[in-house]
């Protein structure tokens, strides 16, 4: 890793913080936002039941002065009564009629005492003026349409005071728009709405705007009911101003925190450019200067969510226009896109698709993806391809691509790998399979694994014929040079009495042939020892090990412990390619700890497993292996071991060891190591 490469690492770790911090901030704002709208709702409903309940409790209290008028009980004093109840009228702006316990009119300050007043209002829910009879009380009625004024409108009523039961009700009446108008009195924010419901949830007057009425389960509410009537206000936030609101305030966070993070970035950057060029001890570098941070403020929010879904055209446009990306893309894509619904109908299919099937657009789109699956695999594997799906929409991980065989229009078979997947829509769901025929792909897997196969052939075939050769020219160099040496060595023996006669002349010479003729015998047994060890084949494996490990300890002045386990039988039994194998690999690794390792001590333990299983292990005390990317020396020695304990069926693992230095670890299996050569 470079200097460089470090830093940048560095700095993205210590900008973590940062990103968690954010996220916790993110959510602590939301929740504060949240919390201040619940409060400033409840306020804004406080100050409406306030207003409304004051204008009607100033409205009764008007009809009640009125009805304790002693004019009122008095038919004789009706005349001088509407007088007072025109002042009512100049002070409200509302009439007000006088209305007897049989509901009818007795005078009206619509029209002047004498002519016929207009008949009382007959509301279809709660009734003011019958309440008031009834209960002897001022009452509060609910929603009626005005019969004179010809618009919405709700009745007050207070009773006229009376010995028994009340005869007479001085009522009136307070028109919708008076309401809104009242509620047009509070101070509203945007996207908030205020409504008023009488007794029966019928709608008297409303200021604000509305949310689309399948989103106003999403809007915050808060309702309350007045203390004069029956009415019911509720303050209502749309969820579209509250959840644009959230997100706007989450984008600019992470605006900022993707700004700072990126200019942190820039920075150690840079900064970590110039520390590697100031390490490698090159020129200067250019005096660049860093420009400083920037970070883009957020653009001015789009129009509300409820104006782009009332613009049905542009919807549609949008969805069209969507639809034909959709279908462009299909139709680009290489691999075969098909789109069925639940029941696996085909709705939509791309010209890969009718390609790999070999049928035409019209015969594929309307049936079933099963018709193009063999007739006896069609039921497992729909059954396959309905368990895949729903693994999917249960949130569960996929097996991944799907194993299918296709049916072409011709009748041939081919294999294909199926990625599937749910679209969620409001009906039902559509099913994207995305098949691609690996018809090629198992072929070449196939070309693959049967030229690895006659690798390995090959390479087994090839050991067993380096075998045969070395025990052939062991064999020669045994009974040609080696007997040659010693009858050489033999007849300088016999000489030497004879010499006597002048041996200063002679003995050098006779001396210096004995030399020779003792280094060639030494030299053709580690020959012939390297070739082919004749201690193997007559004594056994562990012998020869013995053997190969003192030499290697006298060689090199490594200090080597042959640590074997499990009984002689198990060893004698073990075949004769698997005892050259074993050899072979602990003569190389030893090789390898000579020239490479460093190391002052050797372990080679030999372990026969009661279950038949044969291992070996090679360890050192050296510096263990290169991590550094370069190919180590001993590389290719470390394929040929590999590739000879593959060959017997075995396997070969270098790893390290622990404290220090390697381990070379082979295995082989029981049916490998019982088998005879």
């Amino acid at each position: 890793m470079t200097l460089q490469h470090y830093l940048t690492r560095l700095i993205w770790i210590c900008t973590l913080p940062l990103l968690v911090l954010s996220a916790l901030l993110a959510v602590d704002r939301w929740r504060e936002q949240r919390v201040k709208e619940e409060h400033d709702a409840a306020h804004l409903l406080q100050a409406a039941k306030q207003l409304l309940d004051d204008s009607l409790r100033a409205r009764l209290a008007g009809l009640q002065t009125l009805a304790s008028s002693p004019l009122a009980i008095d038919p004789e004093s009706w005349p001088a009564f509407q007088l007072e109840a025109r002042g009512y009228l100049a002070a409200f702006g509302n009439h007000v009629a006088l209305i007897d316990s049989q509901r009818r009119t007795r005078l009206h300050t619509m029209v002047p005492f004498g002519e016929a007043p207009p008949p009382a209002p007959m509301p279809a829910g709660r009734s003011a003026v019958a309440l008031a009879l009834k209960d002897g009380v001022p009452a509060v009625g609910d929603l009626f349409d005005g019969t004179v004024a010809q618009e919405p409108m709700a009745g007050l009523a207070a009773p006229v005071p009376s010995e028994g039961a009340a005869t007479y009700v001085v009522g009136t009446v307070i028109p919708v728009r008076r309401m809104e108008e009242l509620l047009g009195d509070l101070p509203m924010v945007q996207g908030w709405s205020v409504s008023l419901f009488d007794s029966q949830g019928r709608l008297l007057a409303r200021r604000g705007a509305v949310s689309d009425p399948a989103d106003a389960g999403d809007d915050i509410r808060f309702t309350g009911r007045l203390e004069l009537a029956p009415w019911t206000v509720e303050v209502r936030v749309l969820h579209e101003l509250a959840n644009h609101v959230r997100q706007r305030m989450a984008v600019l966070l992470a605006a900022l925190v993707m700004g700072a993070l990126l200019a942190a970035w820039i920075g150690g950057w840079l900064a970590s450019q110039r520390l590697a060029r100031s390490v490698r001890s090159l020129s200067d570098p250019p005096g660049a200067p860093q420009p400083p941070p920037e970070i883009n403020e957020i653009r001015q929010a789009r129009g509300l969510i409820d104006e782009a879904f009332a613009q049905r055209e542009r919807s549609v446009a949008e969805l069209r226009l969507r639809e034909a990306q959709l279908l462009s893309i299909l139709e680009s894509a290489s691999d075969a896109i098909i789109v069925t619904d639940a029941r696996l109908s085909i709705v939509m299919a791309n010209t890969a698709a009718l390609r790999c099937f070999g049928t035409p657009r019209h015969a594929m789109v309307g049936t079933t993806l099963p018709q193009f699956f063999p007739e006896r695999l069609r039921q497992a594997q729909r059954m396959a391809i309905d368990a895949t799906v729903a693994a999917g929409s249960s949130g569960r991980d996929t097996p991944g691509p799907l194993e299918l065989i296709g049916l072409r229009a011709d009748g041939q078979e081919f294999p294909i790998e199926a990625a599937l997947s749910a679209v969620p829509r409001e009906d039902t769901p559509l099913i994207t399979a995305i098949l691609r025929d690996v018809t090629e792909a198992r072929r070449l897997q196939a070309e693959l694994r049967a030229s690895q196969a006659e690798l390995r052939s090959l390479m087994a075939e090839h050991h067993r014929a380096e075998d045969k050769e070395r025990r052939r020219i062991a064999r020669e160099l045994h009974d040609e040079l080696q007997q040659v040496m010693a009858a050489i060595k033999m007849d300088v023996a016999a000489i030497e009495p004879e010499l006597a006669v002048d041996p200063k002349r002679l003995a050098p010479l006779v001396a210096r042939l004995d030399r020779l003729a003792s280094t060639a015998v030494s030299s053709t047994r580690r020959i012939v020892n390297d070739l082919r060890p004749l201690i193997l084949e007559e004594l056994g494996l562990l012998p020869a090990l013995d053997a190969l490990c003192q030499q290697f300890q006298e060689r090199t002045g490594i200090a080597v412990r042959v640590s074997p386990q499990g009984q002689e039988a198990a060893w004698a039994a073990v075949s004769e390619n698997i005892e050259i194998c074993l050899y072979r690999v602990a003569q190389e690794s030893l090789t390898n700890v000579a020239k490479h390792s460093g190391a002052t001590r050797v372990e080679v333990q030999l372990t026969a497993q009661s279950d038949g299983r044969l291992t070996m292990h090679i360890r050192d005390n050296g510096r263990g292996r290169q991590r550094d990317g370069r190919r180590s020396p001993s590389a290719f020695g470390l394929k040929g071991m590999t590739e000879r304990v593959r060959a017997v069926g075995g396997t070969l693992r270098v790893e390290d060891a622990p404290g220090g230095g390697c381990v070379v670890a082979i295995e082989i299996g029981p049916q490998q190591s019982s088998a005879v050569a």
